[in-house]
């Protein structure tokens, strides 16, 4: 509780202006990048390059720099840095925070106290984790555009969260909410390298920078202590159908002969109750049918029924496998104990750890699926 009132504190407290400090004697960051290894944090700082924005400057260098450094705490690499830089380090344009595996297992808790004490820090920065590789390689990708990294990034996560459903979008506010409450799974949206041979050579632009990759995100992956789980692709789906994050997304379903594709016009899934470990989903999706290779006809009314009972049926499948998945794993990556925790305190307090007890819970779905036709698909045109 007293970890809570610390961060409604913060709340209050945060602020996004630089004050009356110069901008010259300001080191700009737009990413902060973390891991930790043999007690020592290596932080790493995409610091923005102003002159790289100003019509009158002859300067051709890269929209930003990246700066590493070690330190037994986050300030003193953050102060190395600094000193570096010859310049007062400010994180009040914080664009994307990335926390290596290594820190959220091995100590979390020393960077949530320096995110929460640090009040230039938005609470709407978003927070993502990279697997396979390290912050800083990550944050010194140089974009097709010259655009600021970070940036970059941000705009990749609400793509793929509104048309793809395999980002899990999260801010720092509920990251902190994540961490504070007795309910510690962690999820995060997983951004990756890949290479590639399209990216232009133009190392001499930018200094300590890494241009033969490209950025891509990938399945969230949850953390729980020293568990760490990457999502599969039909896990992703489910989980942000759970979160109502799907709407706009195009989804593919198989069908006898062939398959269809639907775009989801509108998505409200949701636990609805907990009652003799029980857990209670309902949902209903609304959408149309973009592309169609089946072979029942469409001019047939009972097409679009049989269509709606695929997509229902393809839910139920995905929804039991991720569910017996996550008690298989004793890793609640549903999020199921987030609506227990907030819609049943006592039953809450009575199982001790959800991850633990999924596998004495069962799970109970009503999905209910609304389909219509897009232009002239096949069946639709007189032949």
């Amino acid at each position: 509780m007293k970890k809570l009132f610390v961060l409604l504190g913060c709340l209050f407290l945060l602020s996004g202006c630089f004050n009356h400090r110069e901008l010259n004697d300001l080191a700009i960051c737009s990413g902060l990048g973390v891991s930790y290894s043999e007690n020592k944090y290596t932080l790493t700082l995409q610091v923005v390059n102003t002159s790289a924005f100003d019509a009158k400057s002859s300067n051709n260098n890269a929209s930003f720099s990246v700066y590493t450094e070690e330190g037994k705490t986050i300030f003193e690499a953050i102060n190395k840095i600094s000193k570096e830089l010859s310049k007062e380090i400010t994180l009040t344009q914080l664009k994307v925070i990335i926390i290596d595996d290594s820190a959220i297992l091995d100590n979390l808790g020393s960077l949530v106290d320096f995110l929460m004490n640090d009040l230039e820090v938005s609470l709407n920065v978003p927070v993502v984790t990279s697997l396979k590789s390290n912050p800083k390689d990550v944050l010194s990708v140089i974009t097709p555009n010259n655009e600021i990294n970070a940036s970059y990034i941000s705009s990749l996560i609400e793509v793929n969260n509104s048309k793809f459903g395999n980002a899990y979008p999260i801010e720092l506010s509920s990251f902190f909410v994540d961490y504070l409450t007795d309910y510690n799974n962690i999820m995060l949206t997983n951004v990756e390298l890949k290479e590639s041979s399209d990216i232009e050579d133009n190392n001499d632009v930018l200094k300590n920078t890494d241009n033969a990759s490209t950025l891509y995100i990938d399945n969230p992956i949850v953390f729980n202590n020293e568990t760490v789980y990457k999502l599969n692709l039909d896990e992703s789906i489910v989980l942000n159908t759970i979160e109502n994050n799907i709407n706009d997304n195009s989804l593919t379903f198989d069908c006898n002969g062939g398959n269809f594709s639907i775009m989801v016009l509108n998505s409200k899934f949701g636990f609805s109750k907990f009652e003799n470990n029980n857990i209670y989903l309902n949902g209903n999706l609304k959408g149309t049918v973009n592309e169609y290779n089946c072979s029942w006809d469409l001019d047939d009314d009972q097409t679009l029924v049989k269509l709606e009972n695929v997509i229902k049926n393809s839910f139920y499948d995905m929804i039991d496998n991720a569910f017996n998945k996550s008690k298989e794993l004793k890793l609640d990556f549903l999020e199921i104990g987030k609506f227990i925790y907030n819609n049943y305190t006592d039953e809450y307090k009575k199982i001790k750890d959800v991850n633990i007890s999924l596998v004495d819970f069962n799970i109970v779905n009503k999905i209910s699926v609304d389909l219509t036709k897009q232009g002239n698909l096949r069946g639709d045109i007189n032949e």
